[in-house]
């Protein structure tokens, strides 16, 4: 079984693998045309570490992107008959329900306030996989965190209120083991609060796009 997976188009990439350790196994992709910024490469991904500009500049640099993990597909939770993510839509605001655009708002703020993200392979940060370091936590192992055990991350909460927005999510009061069995398959469903925010933080780090990082 998958879990902590991300669906790429159409690139498939396994973030997470219940009978292995973490890891993120990009194929090539071009090189952006985001340069700005202060960055530091590594087996996680390119990671921006300066903050410029804003939520526009944020939308403009992550739509621009030619980076695999800045499909158009992951930055969006509009749909369209077919299925497909709407032309030139990006972000929280994109979820159905107010509760939910919040819960991704805040979630994002977390991630990006605690600079969580971790590199899957030295599960250290700086990185590009949000949901191991700030749900898990950083020294959490792999099959603790899917079994909901020692899970501690900085943005346990934000990933707790995200989860509860989504039609069929845990109810508010629900162990930690719900939480992570709804959460580890759709860490970054971009049709949820909390994979959307995931998925917007992996390609601020990959673009890079240093606008992002103030979100």
């Amino acid at each position: 079984m998958r879990v902590f997976a991300k669906r790429m188009f159409p690139v498939a990439v396994l973030l997470f693998v219940t009978v292995a350790v973490c890891s993120k196994n990009r194929q090539p992709s071009p090189p952006s045309s985001e340069t700005s910024g202060k960055v530091a490469g590594g087996p996680g991904g390119q990671v921006a570490v300066a903050s410029t500009g804003g939520p526009s500049e944020c939308r403009r640099c992550q739509l621009a992107s030619r980076n695999a993990n800045c499909a158009a597909a992951f930055l969006t939770a509009k749909r369209d008959a077919s299925g497909n993510p709407v032309d030139d839509t990006f972000g929280c605001g994109t979820l159905a329900s107010p509760v939910a655009q919040a819960a991704c708002s805040a979630l994002l703020s977390c991630i990006n306030k605690n600079r969580c993200s971790i590199n899957p392979v030295t599960k250290t940060a700086p990185g590009d996989n949000p949901v191991l370091g700030c749900y898990c936590g950083m020294k959490t192992a792999s099959t603790d965190c899917l079994g909901g055990t020692g899970i501690n991350g900085p943005c346990l909460a934000q990933y707790h209120a995200a989860a509860t927005a989504v039609t069929g999510g845990p109810a508010a009061g629900a162990g930690e083991p719900a939480f992570a069995a709804f959460i580890s398959p759709r860490a970054f469903d971009a049709t949820t609060a909390f994979g959307l925010a995931d998925n917007i933080a992996t390609c601020a780090a990959d673009a890079p796009c240093p606008a992002c990082n103030g979100l």
